[in-house]
């Protein structure tokens, strides 16, 4: 096996501790952090391929049974192109899916589905004992659980049978160039099996479909990480302890985790300091509040301290303290009055 196609080893994880409630003795294990799990080319193709597989199922129902009347004429045509562009974008999904089985992350590559130890591969039978109400503790795993993975291979297997018979069908109408490609399965099935195996097929696939659905509002419920919402937004929230110990997990993504939680902490603070004005300083309560704020008087005079009505009797004007500009002149010809205590 080339180096690029490494399997990483896949260990029992060590527990780190019992549960989440004897995590106090080690801090900070409790603590949730956001985790990065589905990239965006294979949170697109997962809803792609689910509507995909919903107007598939609606119209091969009509096509198998119409049921407007009149049978047939434009509506039937318009039906079979719905069916048949929709066959061509499942198609493609399925191809960027397949892209992603090698050149993505842990959690979307193929050994995430196809068990490369007895430890992952008897995980199947924990997480079916847990389903089964044998079990308590659900297996710890941040992306696909291993039955989970195993269902999901059967179903790319149910949806590469359904696509190659889907299209063998098409070619018994005469469409290029799905006639020519797949004569020699017309040859070994007759039309009425490659009918009776595409619709099989396809009520596989909703049962399939159904119980992901059920199990993933299950785990969602129990282990409030944000697993529905992952496959919206990529990211799950689970506890670092879960991080340390699930078997997809390990202390190499923790150490990530808690990187960009870091980052995100500085850059909201920093956002948080400059958009927040500074508080002005308190003045001293034992200062005097005259001497707070000297009186400036008219523009080229210099600045004069502020007087009291006991040092200038008539100088309080409404009640209020004013400065020796308030005072008024004296008339022409008259020596201006001394204040008290001061000789002339």
């Amino acid at each position: 096996m080339s180096a690029g196609m490494a399997v990483p080893a896949v260990a029992a994880p060590a527990p780190v501790a019992e549960s989440a409630q004897e995590t106090g003795a080690v801090p900070g294990l409790g603590r949730r952090v956001r985790v990065y799990i589905w990239q965006v080319p294979v949170r697109v193709t997962h809803w792609v391929t689910v509507a995909t597989i919903v107007s598939l199922s609606v119209t091969g129902l009509y096509i198998a049974d119409p049921f407007l009347i009149p049978p047939g004429g434009g509506v039937m045509t318009t039906i079979r192109a719905a069916h048949i562009v929709s066959a061509f974008l499942f198609l493609l999904s399925g191809l960027v899916r397949t892209i992603y089985l090698l050149a993505g992350n842990r959690f979307a590559r193929w050994y995430a589905f196809i068990p490369t130890n007895r430890y992952q591969f008897m995980e199947i039978f924990r997480q079916a004992g847990f389903y089964a109400f044998i079990r308590k503790e659900i297996p710890k795993v941040l992306g696909h659980n291993q039955l989970a993975a195993a269902a999901y291979v059967l179903l790319f297997v149910l949806l590469l049978v359904e696509t190659i018979t889907g299209f063998a069908l098409d070619g018994l109408l005469g469409s290029e160039p799905m006639a020519s490609i797949f004569w020699p399965l017309r040859e070994l099935a007759t039309p009425q099996l490659l009918r009776l195996i595409h619709h099989l097929a396809m009520w596989a696939i909703l049962a399939i479909a159904l119980f992901h659905i059920y199990s993933c509002v299950l785990v969602d419920n129990i282990e409030k990480n944000g697993l529905l919402s992952s496959i919206f937004s990529g990211y799950k929230f689970p506890t670092r302890l879960d991080v340390l110990e699930s078997r997809d997990g390990g202390a190499d993504l923790l150490a990530l985790a808690d990187a960009e939680a870091l980052e995100a902490e500085a850059e909201e603070l920093a956002h948080f300091a400059a958009h927040t004005p500074l508080a002005p300083a308190p003045a001293s309560e034992s200062a005097p509040a005259a001497a707070a704020a000297p009186s400036i008087g008219p523009a080229g005079e210099t600045p004069v301290e502020p007087c009291t009505s006991a040092e200038y009797p008539d100088a309080s004007i409404f009640g209020r303290h004013a400065s020796t500009a308030d005072i008024p002149p004296a008339e022409p010809g008259l020596a201006e009055p001394a204040p008290p205590g001061v000789e002339r």
